[in-house]
């Protein structure tokens, strides 16, 4: 998100350390300490869209998961009574740090990143790490469709994207030095920082909307959708930041209200912006031959302007430079000499927030293609789903980019029993003009997914499905027929 690549500044020591290159010839100034204290992670991802296999259909006892609003609404056609559907998804937690072997990854980091600026007697003191996968509890949400006449009306309510990332920070020390040039001598200063970080970031997308669908002849069956889609984006980061600058056997500390010059190092931002859009589906089904169905979906997405506020503070100490730690940064020293003052040390600068009252957010348009062959007990759907745009969130001159390239899943399911296999490819890109700019070749991530459909009784019937890539999560339904 744009607001959230721009927390910058003093939480960057920590940050720049674990996922930047170092480029530097010989710099003078030195990490003399660096205690990283610990990190705590909760990341919580979910989307009926991403795990819609709930909303599938029945047909002779046979479930197929394909057959949900999210791959083609005319799927729906020729019911004869009405149904409503539930889909609800439990609350579930657990720990990828050792999984993803986080914390060797980080140090490794962290050693490599550090080793033209660390002093010689310099024992890196290595976060403690717990990062988690806490996936809240999602209330149910569902559809419901009765027939009318020679059409099938469906109403539905669903959460297309809930992401959360809680990010806290907790008990950084680090003292980076330099030498200055005063009074024809050399002196040594040292900054010393100490960091307790809390962020919280949210964005959520709600669902609503009507379908309707009609079978037009024995081969054609054809639908409209109409969907409105709500949106809120919130972020709140708050850095208790304490400093001071030693010269000359006396400490001189930041945050000093009798100082007579700017000595504030806070960071703090609190956003909240929210708003809608409209979405129009066109989707047909042709089947060619019992066996062997062919359909397509044609989706159009109206772009949002988000409106809300920022508020929060932003302040520098103009001597140091983290573009030091970047890759290609173009600046030798952390904590440059050239840039201090010795008679104001501690002399910051407010550099503030960009406060726009609208945030924007464009969402792909995209066409979905999709084919069913049926062989004996078994079926298989292979969906694609191309993408004809971006997702684009910006915020004033800034924004970050996500490419879509390609969205391909194959459904295999004999009886109650199926399988889901798929990959969505992407690329992500933000200007090199913003803080934490970067730009990505295509990046594959892949699905897969088991679950079962049971019809317990003559009306209703019950669904489960483990997905367990990308993010393992368990979902459950439940179909009523009236």
């Amino acid at each position: 998100m744009v607001l959230a690549k721009r927390i910058d500044l003093t939480l960057y020591i920590v940050i720049f350390l674990f996922t930047q290159n170092v480029f530097a010839q010989d710099p003078t100034s030195r990490i003399e300490k660096l205690r990283l204290g610990s990190i705590t992670g909760s990341f919580s991802f979910s989307g009926a869209s991403l795990s819609g296999e709930t909303w599938g259909r029945f047909s002779n006892g046979n479930y197929y998961p394909w057959f949900s609003i999210f791959e083609n609404p005319a799927f729906f056609s020729g019911i004869r009574s009405p149904r409503i559907l539930f889909q609800f998804d439990p609350g579930q937690k657990y720990s990828i740090t050792n999984l993803a072997h986080i914390s060797s990854t980080v140090n490794e980091e962290i050693d490599n990143n550090i080793q033209k600026y660390r002093a010689d007697d310099l024992q890196v003191g290595y976060p403690a790490m717990k990062v988690e996968f806490d996936r809240k509890i999602n209330w149910p949400e569902g559809m419901f469709l009765f027939p009318v006449e020679k059409f099938t009306l469906g109403l539905y309510f669903f959460r297309a994207m809930q992401m959360s990332l809680d990010f806290d920070v907790i008990g950084v020390e680090s003292s980076i030095s330099t030498v200055m040039n005063t009074g024809g001598g050399t002196n040594r200063v040292v900054l010393n920082n100490y960091i307790d970080a809390v962020n919280r970031i949210h964005f959520g997308s709600t669902n609503a909307g009507i379908f309707i669908t009609r079978v037009l002849s024995h081969r054609f069956i054809a639908s409209l959708m109409l969907e409105r889609q709500y949106y809120n984006f919130n972020i709140n980061s708050d850095l208790n930041i304490q400093g001071s600058m030693y010269f000359n056997g006396k400490e001189y500390l930041f945050n000093d209200p009798g100082t007579l010059w700017p000595t504030n190092i806070s960071q703090i931002l609190h956003a909240g912006y929210a708003g809608s859009a409209w979405r129009i589906n066109w989707a047909g089904i042709y089947i060619f031959r019992r066996n062997l169905i062919f359909d397509g979906v044609l989706g159009f997405v109206s772009s949002s302007n988000l409106s809300g506020s920022l508020t929060g503070e932003r302040n520098k100490i103009p001597a140091l430079n983290f573009d030091a730690l970047k890759g290609g940064g173009g600046v030798d020293e952390i904590l440059d000499a050239a840039k201090l003052d010795p008679s104001k040390l501690t002399y910051t600068e407010n550099v503030g927030w960009e406060n726009h009252p609208e945030l924007q957010y464009y969402v792909p348009n995209q066409l979905k293609i999709g084919i069913l062959y049926r062989l004996a007990k078994w079926s298989f759907y292979l969906s694609n789903r191309f993408y004809l745009g971006s997702y684009n969130l910006g915020y004033g001159k800034d924004f970050v980019e996500l490419k879509p390239k390609i969205f391909s899943k194959l459904y295999i399911s004999r009886g109650g029993f199926f399988t889901k296999l798929g990959v969505f490819a992407f690329s992500y890109y933000a200007p090199e003009s913003q803080d934490f700019s970067s730009d990505t070749s295509t990046i594959p991530s892949p699905f897969l997914t088991l679950g079962y459909g049971r019809e317990m009784m003559k009306r209703l019937a019950l669904i489960g499905n483990l997905d367990i890539l990308p993010i393992p999560w368990v979902s459950f339904g439940v179909q009523y027929k009236f």
